[in-house]
């Protein structure tokens, strides 16, 4: 999904400056909901309905009015005030925030859940983690030379959508693009050779230090962990995260993935590393790190969804220093037939930004996946941001990483409660 309206850069909402006079003195993401007390960025914000002014930037003009109303999690604001470095709180006397309304949104991903069977003027899906809505004006097309319709239209289809998403979380379809997930012939020896059985890892097989300077980590060679407990946990959380129109498919299908999740031995691996395949390894320190079961989910739902919008098919050069792929030669993006490359890069620009999309599409879709399988989507951006502090100096001065921005804001803007109070 990407967003077609005017918000602020990310990088500017996350610096605190440190004059009130000039400035916020801090801009960011709820991290923690509230009214008279709520957090910014993992630092306390204290407000007083009788002196804190509240500012909505509503098309361009400010409306002011004292009052402190239920900040919800994830909401972009700005706090202005004094901060009381003993007491390790912000006083707040002003705080800005843009009024939430109708965004423009368009993306390209794989259907995983159908919420009410579509026909030609209704109907809802969800791909992209995002409720899409038919409506009697919305365009329906189909992929040339399939022999899909709109009654054919299930899960396990790709879709190329625009319309509008709306405060509730909902998405109007303005136009949908159907097609059939096939498997490439280079899909298909990419699958193969990705696949291993990565329980069988010994320390003999052990990757040296020059391939690895050269070649970065490669899964084949990295060790299985001895810690059994830990591995029983991974699996039974990936196992609840896999969607169940994956785990319905029959294993004759080419479609269905034998996902593998397997805890590693390697101090320096830091991230997770994902496979066509289906293998998904796991660092021995996440755990430990993660001991809260949704934090941990939130992070093997990504990596889930990586595989499943096949995400390393679509890869950049951007991806290179992480991706358990190297697609060289194949960096110009996914081809789907009759949908084209899901993903076009020609500098190191547009590199960036689509790797920005890829992690906004693994927020938005490993939220569903969490939320289907029943853990606690809040704890998903904490999850990665606890990853990040590497040094166990806290949250609030922990650089917050782009993933965890993109699930703060995903919350807002697609999971909002409808009662903020709750």
């Amino acid at each position: 999904m990407r967003a077609r309206s005017t918000v602020p850069a990310l990088v500017a909402l996350l610096t605190p400056l440190l004059s009130a006079q000039a400035g916020p003195v801090i801009s960011g993401f709820v991290t923690k909901p509230g009214a008279a007390e709520y957090q910014v960025n993992a630092a306390s914000v204290l407000c007083d309905p009788v002196t804190t002014k509240e500012r909505v930037e509503r098309k361009g003009e400010a409306v002011g009015n004292h009052l402190c109303p239920m900040r919800i999690l994830g909401e972009s604001v700005s706090v202005f005030g004094q901060k009381d470095k003993k007491a390790g709180v912000i006083h707040a006397t002003e705080v800005e925030h843009d009024e939430i309304t109708d965004i423009a949104v368009e993306g390209f991903a794989l259907i995983d859940k159908v919420i009410a069977p579509p026909t030609a003027s209704s109907g809802t899906v969800r791909a992209d983690g995002l409720p899409l809505t038919i409506v009697p004006t919305t365009k329906l097309t189909f992929a040339q030379g399939s022999n899909l319709t709109i009654d054919r239209v299930s899960t396990n289809t790709w879709v190329r959508y625009t319309g509008t998403l709306h405060p509730d979380g909902t998405v109007t379809a303005a136009s949908l693009l159907f097609s059939p997930n096939l498997i490439g012939s280079y899909e298909g020896k990419l699958r193969t050779k990705t696949d291993f059985d990565p329980s069988a890892v010994k320390e003999e097989d052990r990757q040296s230090s020059a391939s690895r300077l050269f070649l970065g980590p490669k899964g084949k060679h990295i060790p299985a962990s001895h810690n059994q407990a830990a591995q029983d946990r991974i699996t039974a959380i990936g196992r609840k995260l896999i969607p169940a129109y994956q785990r319905n498919l029959p294993d004759s299908d080419p479609t269905k993935i034998d996902f593998r999740f397997q805890l590693v031995d390697d101090p320096k691996l830091h991230f997770t590393l994902s496979e066509p395949s289906g293998v998904i390894q796991i660092p021995e320190s996440f755990p430990e790190t993660l001991t809260d079961d949704s934090q941990l989910a939130a992070v093997l739902a990504g990596a889930i969804a990586e595989v499943l919008e096949k995400q390393a098919l679509r890869a950049i050069p951007g991806n290179y220093g992480r991706s358990a792929v190297n697609l060289v030669g194949n960096a110009a993006g996914f081809l789907v037939p009759g949908l084209g490359f899901a993903t076009s890069m020609v500098t190191a620009k547009s590199a960036s930004i689509a790797e920005h999309h890829r992690l906004q599409q693994v927020a938005r879709t490993s939220l569903a996946y969490m939320h289907d399988a029943g853990f606690d989507i809040a704890q998903a951006p904490t999850a990665w941001w606890r990853l990040a502090d590497k040094k166990s100096r806290g949250l609030a001065e922990t650089q917050m990483p782009y993933i965890t921005q993109a699930l703060y804001q995903t919350l807002a803007a697609a999971h909002r409660p409808s009662d903020p109070s709750n």
